[in-house]
């Protein structure tokens, strides 16, 4: 009996000595597998390895590794926080270093979270992705790239929702709310005092003078065109009458033909300038005489109200 007794105790202390060291060996593992996979540049599994080794064995070093995984993932402002925990209490001088230069670097390219409340009520409840994120108000918080829904309530004030994403590394998204009380008679629409007002809208759709005023514009840009062709055949005439010039010392019949040429070409264009330029006359006629749009107003009086068609007809 007590041999078996011996035995039995001895077997349970292996056990628990084998319990004890357990997490230790899952942890190392877990670091093992996660610094494989960073190279294999697969981040995502890479960080839950480092995380998950954390969780049995929390060490400085996987701590160090959980950061470089996160700036990868684009965790900045995760990664700048457990840098600047390592910057201040890693035992380990070397990694302590470099751990407050990767801080110092990370600080500018962290993303932050403003969020002003005008005249805050002390009763305000604060909510930021379903956590309590009071700490926001009026600080810049660093933050990490994603989604961010605020739901701000408080007692007689209806609640106020936003959300808002945050993409670009350095940014500062400014968040201002408003809250307004309900039933406030400050937000309702409100009359104009006594005496008729009148507020110009848009203009009606039937604008007889707009297809006037299109048929100008398209008669304008016709006729500069047809100036434009018979300047160009003016350059050819131009061109054959210097021609002409040359050949009459050395062939009459040659010097003929291209003054022939040249003035046919020089009666063309003389023919589409003198078009185009009543063109543009005409055009521009139609465009400045077009009468302009009628437009709707409403009026209100101490004991009317009505709609008025003012403008041209």
């Amino acid at each position: 009996m007590r041999i078996t007794a011996g035995l039995l105790a001895l077997v349970a202390s292996v056990g628990t000595a084998a319990a004890q060291v357990s997490p230790t060996k899952a942890a190392e593992a877990t670091f093992a597998k996660g610094r494989d996979l960073m190279k294999q540049q697969k981040f995502a599994l890479a960080c839950e390895a480092f995380e998950q080794s954390q969780q049995l064995d929390p060490q400085y070093g996987t701590q160090y590794n959980l950061a470089g995984c996160y700036v990868e993932l684009g965790k900045l402002a995760t990664a700048w926080n457990l840098y600047r925990e390592l910057a201040r209490g890693d035992n380990n001088p070397s990694r302590r270093q470099a751990s407050q230069d990767a801080a110092t670097a990370l600080q500018s390219r962290v993303p932050k979270l403003l969020l002003e409340i005008e005249a805050r009520p002390a009763d305000a409840t604060i909510v930021m992705n379903d956590r309590d994120a009071s700490a926001f108000v009026g600080v810049e918080t660093p933050v990490d790239f994603g989604r961010y829904t605020f739901v701000i309530s408080a007692a007689g004030f209806a609640t106020w929702q936003s959300t808002v994403e945050v993409k670009h590394e350095g940014s500062i998204e400014h968040v201002v709310v408003t809250l307004v009380r309900r039933g406030d008679p400050s937000r309702e629409p409100v009359l104009p005092p006594s005496g008729v007002t009148s507020t110009p809208t848009a203009p009606l759709l039937d604008d007889r003078g707009a297809t006037k005023r299109t048929y100008g514009k398209v008669v304008v840009a016709g006729g500069a065109g047809l100036v434009a062709l018979g300047l160009g055949f003016g350059a050819v005439a131009l061109v054959k009458w210097n021609d002409a010039k040359d050949r009459s010392l050395e062939s009459s019949a040659d010097a003929n033909t291209q003054v022939d040429s040249a003035r046919m070409f020089g009666n063309v264009s003389t023919g589409f300038v003198a078009v185009g330029l009543l063109a543009v006359a005409g055009g521009l006629y139609l465009w400045r005489t077009a009468p302009d749009a009628p437009t709707l107003q409403a009026s209100v009086g101490p004991s009317s109200a009505g709609l008025v068609i003012a403008g041209p007809f």
